[in-house]
């Protein structure tokens, strides 16, 4: 399993943690240390103090720590579930080149790292 297959698969558990909520907490099968190459590649971001404090008051107990997908987080998890995607058998006419804005070129770049 290559390092890019890795990220997709902590991509794919922290998304099925979040579910609906804005975020994903110890007792829902995400910790510290598996969540933390997607934070250093920015694909996470870990709560600050006021958002663990807010969820603290939400859950009626403490919240040592949560984690959520960032903006760049759902889109490498949208691409590796298109680049997952069985393609076609032979590449036909309807194939085009396509154009990148570099904001979009950083992306697949952040996520091949």
């Amino acid at each position: 399993m290559g390092r890019s297959d890795k990220h997709s698969v902590l991509l794919r558990r922290l998304a099925d943690a979040q579910h609906d909520k804005e975020w994903a907490g110890l007792g829902q099968g995400v910790d510290e240390r598996t969540m933390a190459p997607l934070v250093a590649l920015g694909l996470a971001e870990e709560a600050s103090r006021g958002d663990r404090a807010e969820l603290s008051a939400k859950a009626g107990h403490p919240v040592r720590w949560a984690v959520r997908l960032t903006d760049d987080g759902w889109d490498a998890l949208a691409y590796a579930r298109v680049r997952a995607a069985p393609g076609t058998a032979a590449p036909g006419p309807e194939l085009k080149t396509v154009l990148l804005r570099p904001s979009e070129l950083e992306a697949v770049r952040r996520y091949w790292r």
